[in-house]
């Protein structure tokens, strides 16, 4: 820079001799070293507030995975995206300010640290809600109404939410649910139901050291129930949707043992976590006791889920062991998902080679799923306007002719006021179709009351005249 800035006249500078070519290719790199970075300052400041305003290119998530409908999602836009100078002034909610909503749990002091504000129908809110159940903790549920897809302006809730709390998506879909444990945002409804589960929010949810039978006091109460009633000897608590239940009731019924208990449909069952929390088995969903003595009302044990009872697991001896210490009787006959209703082994429903989304089976290829819609009743045909009728999605998909698994309340209602020919392969039905446990599975299909009695007198009839041996259409049901 010396020999680019003119000298003072009178200076010793005007003396000095030209300077070289080589000083003058020195000074010309300063020159543009010192502009380069002289300019760089001037407009770092702008540099930073454009990289902030610029959205990553999100990943596309299969919907599918996340929650199985494209309607439980919206598009990600990024935070305060559409917000004109930030995010809109906090709005109300039932009349109170959401970001007052918030905050009240930060400084609580009552057993309800949770709240969760998200669109009731949601899969991602009712994840949330099952996951602060299954750990016994308290929580509030606030709700608003929601688009199916998120735009600005179309909920003033959703609006402040999304634009506070963005971290609210995964890829580029936006859910209708936010977590929050004492202030703190956790995370939209599937985030937050992870950690949740995990139980890495047991403190901050007030039940990192309390008893699982404060956590559950009603479930604890009812499993008390059946332990000090000196009737049960064997007890069966157990999640219908999972195979693991049908297992142990099948093997019950293999030998007619007399068991007592309760099965559910639904995944978030506080029994269920109750036992889950009391035998430190978070991932059982049934659970198997034995009494340990006749005469000991108080003292049971638990010999382990429904899967630990499979004979490829259990000996017939080592169940025959149990059962006799128990003092269990066995005198009791159960339906199994292993026989048809003529009582002999159940055949599968799907056919040899065939591989087809028609239908509901199980493994096996047979119908015998226990919880959902009860698909048990295995067709070959079905009339064309079954699917409207019934509003069962056994079937879409697949030629008219082709095996399935259909709905036993379906099937009732169809048979309501149709004369459609249905023609059922009956020694594909389990026996469970026509068990007590499963009857109010043909009353109800959707939540629509249906009178089963046109439904059993067709398929009694149905099966009665595929049987020729009199013997075996005597069995039907028994």
């Amino acid at each position: 820079l010396r020999y680019l800035t003119p000298a003072p006249m009178g200076s010793d500078e005007e003396s000095d001799s030209s300077p070289s070519e080589e000083e003058l290719y020195l000074a010309d790199r300063e020159k543009r070293v010192h502009l380069a970075a002289a300019m760089l300052l001037c407009f770092l400041p702008f540099v930073l507030v454009s990289a902030m305003q610029i959205q990553p290119a999100w990943p596309q998530v299969r919907r599918s995975s996340l929650d199985g409908h494209p309607s439980m999602l919206s598009k990600h836009r990024g935070a305060g995206a559409g917000f004109a100078g930030g995010c809109p002034p906090s709005p109300l909610l039932d009349g109170r300010s959401l970001r007052s909503l918030i905050a009240e749990t930060a400084g609580r002091t009552d057993w309800s640290p949770a709240l969760v504000i998200g669109e009731a129908s949601m899969r991602s809110t009712q994840e949330a809600v099952m996951a602060i159940r299954s750990r016994g903790a308290q929580y509030s549920l606030q709700t608003f109404e929601a688009p199916l897809n998120y735009e600005v302006g179309q909920s003033a809730v959703w609006d402040w939410l999304h634009c506070t709390y963005s971290n609210d998506h995964a890829g580029e879909e936006v859910f209708h649910s936010y977590v929050f444990v004492r202030g703190h945002f956790v995370g939209h409804g599937f985030a937050a139901a992870e950690a949740i589960r995990s139980g890495t929010l047991d403190g901050p949810l007030g039940v990192q050291d309390m008893p699982c039978n404060e956590r559950f006091p009603e479930a604890s109460a009812v499993v008390k129930k059946y332990m000090e009633d000196e009737q049960h000897r064997v007890l069966l608590f157990g999640w219908l949707a999972c195979p693991c239940a049908t297992i142990a009731k099948d093997r019950f019924a293999s030998v007619e043992l007399c068991y007592s208990g309760e099965t559910w449909e639904d995944p978030s069952s506080l029994l269920m976590s109750y036992l889950q929390c009391s035998l430190d088995k978070p991932n059982d969903h049934s659970f198997v006791y034995f009494r340990e003595s006749p005469g000991n009302a108080s003292s049971w044990a638990f010999v382990g889920n429904g899967f630990q009872l499979d004979a490829k697991y259990m000996p017939q001896q080592t169940l025959e062991r149990y059962a006799s210490t128990a003092g269990a009787s066995r005198t009791c006959p159960h339906a199994s998902s292993h026989d048809n209703i003529y009582g002999e082994p159940l055949e599968a429903c799907r056919e040899d080679g065939l591989v087809s989304q028609a239908g509901f089976w199980s493994r096996d290829g047979s119908c015998t799923e226990q919880a959902g819609g009860a698909h048990q009743l295995c067709v070959s045909r079905l009339p064309a306007d079954f699917l409207a009728a019934s509003r069962d999605l056994a079937a879409v998909g697949g030629a008219a002719d082709e095996r399935r698994c259909v709905g036993l309340g379906a099937f009732a209602l169809y048979a309501e006021g149709r004369l459609g020919n249905i023609t059922l392969r009956c020694s594909a039905i389990p026996a469970t179709a026509l068990s007590w446990a499963t009857f109010r599975h043909w009353e109800d299909w959707g939540g629509l009351q249906v009178d089963p009695v046109k439904g059993l007198e067709r398929l009694t009839m149905a099966c009665f005249d595929q049987e020729p041996l009199p013997e075996r259409r005597c069995t039907i049901g028994r």
